[in-house]
């Protein structure tokens, strides 16, 4: 008897328990239904392939990496395009036009695709693309196509823009009443192997794509004029300067942003150089792109000593002649880059640079750091 309890028993869950299995596989099949994405292209695209990338997640998307689907078709002048088997929910679409037909998106020298390509909402990025202005709802059973452009994203010239800049530094100077700040007009033309940023210029020399080197010419804000300080009455004026030099840039796949440069006084304004080591990791929000920065910058005597240094000539009792030498100087920094519309881009940078000992003994400086910044607003024809 007890044996035929026992049996009853078990057969009366196992019943349940394959019951309640076969009731979750049917409400899952209800919630989640799925149906085929199509697109459609305005333009007739002929040799190589066209490659479908479909995204639901941001950094994804803006790395151009993993795809949560893919699809591949000749290039043989068909305009639409399909996906089987879409879960509903939010995406964003990418295509391009794989024209030699090596199965990856060819990129030029700072990242940007050489060969056609569009993106889901009708969406053509300034800048960097972010999924907030491709994305779209899906829905199984919706019968109108996603239309898209696939064209080159920098045209036949590059793309021009025209804004403003503006370039401040804290004063590590004893009872500082003023801090260096200029308000600079930005000019800015991105092409394959030249970008314009304002005051800062590239030019791409070797490498493409996630490895690359570049000559740089950055302008050098002047760190001081002797009003600015007591201490500092009598010294001559610091200059402002254009510095040039070159910088290599590894951009990683796990999104970790590499980057070497060294740089010297190009006018021979103020004399010497220095080096600059970051590690950066973009993080990608919405419409935004923040990008914390860890970096070591490493300055020659002659231009520590323009900076933080009493010649001879300049003592006085209260200021003794002081001659700092090399100076390793760490630096943490953040950067919020912002498409505002899809013609007018912004940024903000700020950073603090703690300073080597060779620089906190001079008889000039107060602070043992320095706060700088930077911010522009840019309209991209």
């Amino acid at each position: 008897m007890r044996q035929k309890r026992l049996a009853s028993f078990l057969i009366h869950y196992l019943l349940r328990g394959i019951f309640l299995v076969h009731i979750a596989f049917v409400t899952s099949a209800i919630a989640e239904p799925s149906g085929n994405l199509t697109i459609q292209l305005r333009q007739e695209h002929i040799g190589g392939a066209l490659q479908v990338l479909l995204f639901d997640n941001a950094e994804n998307f803006e790395n151009f990496t993993a795809p949560i689907k893919t699809k591949r078709f000749p290039a043989d002048g068909r305009k639409t395009l399909a996906i089987t088997n879409v879960q509903a929910g939010e995406y964003a679409l990418l295509v391009y036009h794989d024209e030699n037909d090596n199965k990856q998106l060819d990129l030029n020298f700072i990242g940007i695709p050489k060969e056609p390509i569009g993106f889901s909402n009708e969406y053509r990025p300034r800048g960097s693309p972010t999924f907030r202005n491709a994305r779209f709802t899906f829905a199984p059973g919706k019968t109108e196509p996603i239309k898209m452009d696939v064209v080159r994203p920098l045209g036949d010239r590059g793309r021009i823009g025209a804004g403003v800049v503006i370039i401040t530094r804290g004063s590590p100077y004893p009872n500082a009443t003023d801090n260096p700040f200029n308000l600079l007009p930005a000019i800015v033309y991105i092409g394959n192997r030249v970008q314009i940023h304002g005051p800062f210029v590239q030019i791409g020399l070797l490498g493409s794509g996630r490895t690359r080197l570049a000559g740089t010419i950055s302008y050098r804000q002047a760190t001081y004029e002797e009003h600015d300080s007591p201490i500092l009455t009598g010294m001559r004026n610091r200059r402002a300067t254009a510095m040039a030099g070159l910088r290599l840039q590894i951009n990683t796949k796990a999104g970790i942003n590499l980057s070497a440069g060294y740089q010297l006084d190009a006018l021979n304004r103020i004399g010497g150089d220095e080096g600059r080591l970051t590690v950066a990791r973009p993080i990608p929000w919405e419409r935004f792109r923040f990008t914390p920065t860890i970096s070591l910058n490493y300055m020659l005597p002659r231009l520590t000593r323009h900076d933080y240094g009493v010649s001879p000539t300049e003592a006085t009792p209260e200021r003794p002649a002081y001659r700092p030498g090399t100076a390793l100087n760490p630096e943490i920094g953040f950067s919020v880059f912002a498409e505002i519309t899809p013609n007018i881009m912004g940024a903000l940078i700020t950073s603090v640079e703690w300073f080597d000992k060779s620089i906190r003994q001079s008889p000039i400086v107060e602070d043992h750091y320095v706060v700088k910044g930077s911010s522009f607003v840019v309209y991209m024809f």
